[in-house]
């Protein structure tokens, strides 16, 4: 009997001591759009990772609580004059994200897990975990404009096509800042 009672004690601590079936937002979708600034990749070959679009959905399941959509990509088009040769570089990728909001505050914290693919001299694809923290800012009432700020150490499992390696394995650390509305 004592166990259950820590259990649930434990449970309800974790929900941020809301009630799961009344305590429901006010504005439970949220809809924003941003830009993943410069980072560091973290691989065989360390590199800087270009600034990116992120475009994602989120709605909220309880004050603490969400689950999300968001899909991401970067794009470079370079053409050297020098040698007369150009290249098409990019990256894309979507994934599911769950956010928890510590006692239903702005701070947050989530994962997300998704696919990845990046094609340039060679091509990389795989499986993408990526742990994230930040604020949603709700200025005003709530609802309506957002800004989110965030720090994402994005972790990449893949194969890379056309290299002697064979397997990929790179962990990263990006910042972004995204705009949206909530309603």
């Amino acid at each position: 009997m004592m166990k259950r009672k820590i259990l649930v004690m434990i449970v309800l601590t974790v929900l941020g001591g809301t009630n799961v079936l009344t305590a429901q937002p006010e504005n439970p979708n949220t809809i924003t759009a941003g830009l993943a600034g410069v980072g560091v990749v973290f691989s065989d070959t360390t590199r800087l990772s270009g600034p990116g679009l992120v475009m994602a959905y989120e709605r909220a399941i309880t004050r603490s609580f969400s689950l999300g959509l968001e899909t991401f990509g970067n794009f470079a088009f370079e053409i050297n004059t020098y040698d007369n040769t150009s290249w098409f570089r990019g990256m894309a990728g979507a994934q599911t994200r769950v956010k928890w909001y510590p006692g239903g505050g702005p701070f947050f914290t989530d994962l997300g897990l998704g696919y990845s693919w990046e094609f340039a001299d060679e091509n990389r694809d795989g499986f993408l975990v990526s742990p994230e923290a930040g604020w949603k800012i709700d200025p005003g009432k709530p609802g309506g404009f957002v800004i989110i700020p965030a720090i994402t150490v994005p972790v990449f499992i893949g194969r890379d096509k056309g290299s002697a390696y064979g397997k990929s394995i790179e962990v990263g650390l990006l910042s972004t800042i995204s705009l949206g509305f909530a309603f």
